[in-house]
């Protein structure tokens, strides 16, 4: 006869995002990934203090007796395929679902067993491919550790469960950033709601009856002042000027993108990509972008949106960061409303350095759609023309545009030897010979 054990236990699922997909396009392929990730899992466990109770094609149940080590395993997992994945194709990814759940469960004949363990496993899937999924009770057990910040999603209808449940995520620390504007809109919009209801409330039972009895009282002068001088009295009304900002949505300031690339020699690629992007939105008519040396000023700096937004008179920023490794490029931008701080538009891209070209023109379409402008006639054309098709020689206009930019002598001597560089490796290569003459004129003044 078999024996039960009630316990008190934190319960993960995992699974991989579209594994079964992936095993009708590539079996082998799908096989040998499901192999490495059973590999990288597996000593991960019991690290944390879990077991594992099942496994099932790609997925792991795993208890664990505390919240807390359950919730670190699942960061440490994300944090290790996070960083096995990038640099590679899609296909070659490695993507997962966690799910946590904190609850009694039943130990019967090796397995584990009760309505806890239907809950983990229907909340796995409301997490987004990389992320982790928690319900409230497991976000009470980690909420005041500082290491490991809980962003409420909401109520969320399980799967066979009968009441919805207070769904919660864990935010991985590349994520940080994203939850920091999201929080300071947040603020913002509450901010604002609490600033209209005290001028309302203000306005109601202090302002109203303070201008009424005012008025009166002025109403009363007047009448005695036309009794007393027996004429009609002129009064000069004096305006006091208002400055009133308008900050035009059109108005956009592309900001620094920041070097995440391992290799800090990169940041000439990253400064490349806001140039880029700065002269591909150019092209856009109904856009006033920002020019380049009125923007650079905040790179490394950190500074609120807001602020900068007020500084430049723009209404719409974007911003984004590089990490680039051998052939591989991931970029992630993100546009966002200066008044308010609200998200219009982001996207990580993941992709081949070739690719390059097509993610700029794509990017500036993106924005172009977020802020409902209209291309004209040759303006999408103008967006997704190559200067070169070279991937090296493109490379190293960028580099020539790094050094250049630094305005010194030494700089502006080794940006000649990259354009010139560029136009050996296409000769048709007009901005890398404009680049070489540009270069000459500055060094001019260092002879």
């Amino acid at each position: 006869m078999s024996t039960k054990q009630r316990k008190l236990a934190a319960l993960m699922f995992i699974d991989i995002v579209g594994y079964s997909a992936s095993a009708q396009k590539n079996e082998t392929l799908t096989l040998d990934l499901l192999e490495e990730y059973r590999n990288l899992l597996r000593p991960l466990f019991p690290t944390y203090g879990g077991r594992i109770i099942d496994t099932a094609g790609d997925g792991f149940f795993v208890e664990f007796d505390s919240a807390l080590e359950a919730a670190r395993c699942a960061i440490e997992i994300q944090k290790i395929l996070h960083e096995r994945n990038f640099g590679k194709p899609l296909e070659n990814q490695i993507r997962v679902r966690i799910g946590l759940h904190l609850g009694d469960v039943v130990h019967m004949g090796g397995n584990v067993h009760g309505d806890k363990v239907n809950i983990a496993a229907r909340i796995m899937p409301l997490a987004e491919p990389g992320g982790i999924c928690i319900s409230e009770d497991m976000a009470r057990q980690i909420q005041n550790q500082s290491e490991i910040p809980v962003l409420k999603l909401g109520k969320g209808e399980l799967k066979n469960i009968e009441l919805p449940m207070k769904i919660y995520r864990i935010v991985l620390p590349w994520e940080k950033r994203r939850l920091a504007i999201s929080e300071q809109l947040r603020f913002n919009l509450q901010r604002k709601r609490t600033r209209r209801f005290v001028l309302g409330f203000l306005a109601v039972f202090v302002f109203i009856p303070i201008f009424v009895l005012v008025g009166w009282y002025t109403a009363i002068l007047w009448q005695g002042m036309k009794e007393k001088k027996g004429d009609t009295a002129t009064i000069t009304k004096q305006e006091t000027p208002q400055e009133v900002i308008s900050l035009d949505k059109h108005r956009i300031a592309i900001l620094p993108f920041v070097n995440l690339s391992a290799d800090a020699e990169n940041e000439y690629f990253s400064d490349g990509m806001t140039e880029e992007l700065i002269s591909q939105l150019s092209k856009i008519s109904s856009l006033e972008v920002i020019a380049r040396t009125s923007v650079m000023k905040y790179k490394g700096k950190d500074k609120d949106v807001a602020e900068i937004g007020r500084e430049l008179k723009v209404g719409t920023v974007l911003e984004g960061s590089v990490r680039k490794a051998e052939n591989q490029v991931r970029i992630t931008v993100q546009l966002i409303n200066v008044q308010n701080q609200a998200h219009l538009w982001s996207q990580d891209y993941d992709r081949e350095l070739k690719g390059i070209f097509t993610i700029q023109s794509n990017i500036a379409q993106r924005v172009a759609e977020a802020l409902k402008v209209q291309l004209l006639a040759g303006e999408k054309q103008r967006i997704e023309k190559k200067e070169t098709a070279n991937l090296e020689a493109y490379n190293l206009y960028l580099k020539g545009r790094y050094y250049s930019n630094k305005h010194t002598g030494e700089g502006l001597k080794k940006s000649i030897e990259y354009f010139t560089q560029a136009t050996e490796k296409d000769p048709a290569y007009a901005p890398a010979y404009a680049g070489v003459a540009n270069s000459y004129t500055l060094l001019g003044w260092w002879a």
